[in-house]
């Protein structure tokens, strides 16, 4: 007799740190829609994710905040003693010192949003989630202090001061296992942390509001460090000790990838200790020296390459076609509002792959490109909605696929080596932006265009891969040691495999 086939909701790939060779042991067969008990689990696994929501948005990606932030630095002459005294013109071409210093401080903190996450990374896998989330808030809020003492003259300690408040991007790797605790939806989850850390640029677009109102640097910044310094005391409460949020979290009967879905029938599998047992899940250093990732990091690596240039140049581009500036500034503010589509490349991940997800991103980030080159300046709205969707979806395909394809139990590390690594990127800013500022934007444009169109070939690779893993775990259900004890289909009918499909 043919053993009955096993569906998905069977089968964990990756949430302990095993990726595809663990299977997800069940403890129960219950709807959770009957359990008072895990209604109050559910409402605890939503207030830990809001909880995360808000922490990312406060410190994790402010540093993309900097088309607004430029604009308020130059008008009250932050660095403008780098321009000739005697040139009465103010217009940019006049002063590029000061546009390539200011290139310098975005620089500095776009690399730490990379590279620091690296070492907050193993600090997490190895001292826990709590302490190291509380060490970037502390690191952030020094940052900040330093950005707001610092003289209009003084660009060593601006950068410095940036790159400090760059590395609040280690909140959001400490909080990404905030994703495990929602099961099936855990792509949803983890992409609503991506679209906070993009509305995290927000906080930089506030602060250039109040300087425009007469608030100084000094006084905007030193209150924005009192706020970030302060929050340090909801990490520590609300944060779980070691990386697992089940600790903190009530969790509900569950796959070992998290909490169960709200009345979903579930399955158990029971294993024989036998021949057949599972293999033994992955080292790290298995993980980490994997073609996956490998090919994860070079493909980020270099994705990251157009998307920083747009963020350093935008606001050039814009007033080269006319802009007197307020366009720049609405940019960060759609910047920030493309968050609220956060969950749509998630639910996309969780029901058609990654590998879709990932060249729907980048086919949205090449027309935007395109739309860019084309220098009218009213088509740039819709440039703005495109690029940032597209963008989006790529920093969430990049953590949410990490997660499923490898697990939580070494994500920190996982995700802060690629990130480390990609930090590389940051470094071929200066001569991207130097090469747009002094001879026109169209050279770097188009080989921003470029590389984008070639990494068309890497999501056809994971699209692959994944129907591979998918495939091999439903065969997992054809080996003697595995049995079924609650294996009957919704309607009563039990699934009967093709045996071509293993």
């Amino acid at each position: 007799m043919t053993p009955p086939k096993l569906g998905q909701e069977d089968v964990a790939l990756g949430s302990g740190g095993g990726g595809e060779f663990e299977l997800g042991l069940t403890l129960a067969s219950q709807k959770t829609s009957h359990s008072g008990q895990n209604q109050k689990k559910l409402l605890s696994r939503q207030f830990l994710l809001a909880y995360a929501v808000a922490q990312t948005t406060l410190v994790s990606g402010v540093v993309y905040g900097w088309p607004a932030l430029r604009k308020a630095l130059k008008d009250n002459n932050v660095l403008r003693q780098r321009c000739d005294n005697d040139e009465d013109d103010d217009s940019l071409e006049s002063c590029k010192e000061q546009e390539q210093a200011l290139g310098v401080i975005f620089a500095a903190g776009s690399w730490a949003v990379q590279g620091c996450r690296l070492a907050f990374g193993l600090i997490r896998d190895k001292y826990g989630t709590r302490s190291t989330a509380s060490a970037c808030l502390l690191i952030v809020s020094a940052g900040a202090v330093l950005f707001a003492v610092a003289k209009d003259d003084n660009l060593p300690l601006l950068a410095i001061g940036f790159f400090l408040m760059g590395s609040g991007s280690g909140v959001q790797l400490c909080v990404q296992g905030v994703g495990s605790l929602f099961g099936k939806s855990s792509g949803m989850a983890t992409s609503v942390l991506s679209g906070s850390f993009t509305a995290s640029a927000a906080v930089l677009l506030l602060c250039s509001a109040a300087m425009d109102l007469g608030a100084s640097r000094r006084a905007t910044f030193l209150c924005y460090g009192a706020l970030v310094f302060l929050s340090t005391a909801l990490a520590w409460i609300w944060l779980p000790k070691t990386h697992d949020f089940n600790e903190i979290a009530d969790a509900a009967p569950a796959t070992v990838h998290g909490v169960a879905d709200k009345g979903e029938k579930q399955k158990s599998i029971t294993l024989d200790a036998g021949a057949h047992a599972p293999p033994t899940p992955p080292t790290l250093r298995d993980q980490l020296l994997s073609l996956d990732f490998a090919l994860l990091v070079c493909w980020f690596t270099a994705m990251l390459i157009p998307i920083q240039y747009w963020v350093v140049s935008i606001g050039n581009h814009l007033e080269s076609y006319g802009d007197d500036g307020s366009m720049a500034r609405w940019s960060t503010a759609i910047w920030t509002v493309s968050s609220l589509g956060s969950p749509i490349s998630g639910a996309l991940c969780d029901r058609y792959g990654v590998g879709f997800t990932i060249a729907l991103s980048l086919s949205l980030v090449a027309v935007a490109f395109g739309i860019l080159m084309s220098q009218s300046l009213d088509a740039q709205w819709s440039m703005f909605i495109i690029f940032n969707q597209g963008r989006l979806a790529i920093f969430a395909c990049y953590f949410i696929y990490i997660g499923k394809r490898f697990g939580y139990v070494h994500y920190g590390t996982l995700a802060g080596t690629g990130l480390f690594v990609t930090s590389v990127s940051s470094f071929t800013l200066p001569p991207l932006f130097g090469w747009g500022l002094n001879h026109g934007w169209s050279g770097p444009d188009a080989l921003s265009l470029g590389i984008i169109v070639t990494l068309l070939l890497y999501p056809a690779y994971v699209s692959f891969s994944e129907r591979s893993r998918r495939r091999a775990s439903l065969c997992v259900g054809f080996a003697p040691s595995v049995s079924l004890v609650a294996g009957t289909a919704e309607n009563g009918v039990t699934n009967q495999p093709a045996a071509a499909e293993c």
